[in-house]
């Protein structure tokens, strides 16, 4: 089954809420190096590669660390609220509308 690209779209991993917006990323742990990998259409999520190893919070942590300096936020202010330990993760991004979100996400897909 093919995904029509016309279809395929990036907000469909973001949701926005009360005073926070909550995105969809897939996490590539152990990875060679960190970075933005495009959007899963699939999985309708965010690629992040990870080089922080999938044990004792280390990928965890620094997913935290480079969405706060991908968004401009305090890492108070990035919360992973399901898939703690799964590869599959919704993280609310505190005090940041859809809008910006969006905004930063297709930056980072337009750089990749």
């Amino acid at each position: 089954m093919e995904v029509d690209s016309e279809h395929v779209h990036i907000e469909d991993a973001v949701q926005s809420g009360s005073g926070h917006t909550t995105v969809r990323f897939h996490i590539t742990p152990a990875s060679s190096k960190t970075g933005f990998g495009g959007y899963d259409p699939w999985r309708r999520s965010i690629k992040v590669s990870i080089k922080g190893q999938p044990r004792k919070g280390e990928a965890n942590a620094e997913l935290v660390s480079i969405l706060a300096e991908w968004f401009g936020v305090d890492e108070s202010k990035v919360d992973i609220v399901s898939g703690k330990k799964d590869r599959s993760k919704s993280v609310s991004i505190q005090g940041l509308g859809e809008g910006k979100v969006l905004e930063v996400l297709k930056k980072l897909q337009e750089e990749g």
